[in-house]
Order: structure tokens, then sequence, then C-alpha cells
């Protein structure tokens, strides 16, 4: 019996690593030095919680120091700047983000959204329409177009969105 438990947890532990390394990878997560980056990030959005922006600042630094490259740190520190207020430098990240991984949809999706806020609405929609393109299941994305056009005064296009985005949710 111990050997069966033992045996089903090993199972376990195994289903949930490939299912955390599916994860990483998804975001572009590949090599070791990512990984160590991404544990900074996480480490870094910990101290984003707890209002300890200065452990936060310098995760992201050693993060980006490790992986500069890297889509997932570039996005996640260009939502660290925006938030203090250094919308410049977080909209520069952004596009960082989407040069060094045009294929990311997480980073496409954080650059249409970062546009948003900072009013080029225009810019933000093609984006975003890029990020729905490589990612149609984030039902976001959608409400994101949706609110935009909204702004706009496109309201039946932002209709579309929206019913789209509900259709898809049922």
């Amino acid at each position: 019996t111990r050997h069966y438990h033992l045996a089903e947890q090993i199972q376990d532990f195994e289903r949930s690593k490939s299912s955390y390394d599916q994860s990483l990878f998804s975001l572009g997560i590949k090599t070791t030095d990512e990984q160590i980056a991404f544990n900074h990030v996480k480490a870094a959005k910990r101290f984003v919680e707890q209002q300890d922006y200065e452990k936060a600042q310098i995760n992201f630094d050693t993060a980006l120091k490790i992986a500069p490259n890297l889509s997932y740190v570039l996005t996640e520190y260009s939502k660290f700047n925006y938030k203090r207020g250094h919308v410049p430098e977080a909209l520069k990240m952004a596009a960082q983000a989407v040069d060094v991984n045009p294929e990311s949809w997480h980073a496409w999706f954080n650059y249409g959204i970062t546009l948003r806020k900072m009013r080029k609405l225009e810019e933000a929609i093609g984006v975003l329409i890029k990020a729905k393109e490589l990612n149609p299941k984030h039902l976001p994305i959608y409400t994101e177009l949706g609110v935009i056009y909204s702004i706009l005064g496109q309201y039946e296009k932002a209709t579309d969105e929206y019913i789209t985005s509900l259709q898809e949710e049922k």
C-alpha cells in the first residue's frame, strides 16, 4: 500500500512538473537562465503586492540582467513601471517585449493595454487585434477592444466584441 501511494505521489508530481514546464514554455521560457529570471519576476511581483517597490525594482533589474530579451520579463517590468508612473519607460518596455517575441500574445496584449491607458486608441486597436489573432481564446482581449471602441463611439464594433466575449465565455 505504501509503495502504491508513493507511486501515485510521484505521478502527481510529474504531472504538475510537466504542467509547470508547459506554462513556462507558453511564456517563452526555455533556458535555465530564463527560468531564473522568471523566479526573480515572481519575487518582484510579491514585493509589489507588499508595496515594497525598492525590492521589487531590484528583482526586476536582476531578471532583466539575466534575460534581457525575454518578453515575459519585459512585459511584467512594463506593468510595474506603469504602476509607478514611469509611463514612457513602461511603453518602451512593452514595445520591446513585442519586438523580441512577436509571437507572444501576452506581450501584444500588455502593449495594447498600455497604449489604451495612454489614450493612443487607434494604435491600441491594431495591437490588440494582433493579440487576438495569436490567442483568440483570451477573453479579456475582446473586452479591451470593446472598451476602446466604446470610447471612440464605435458602439456596433464594441457590441460585437462584447457579444463574442460572452459567447466564448459560455
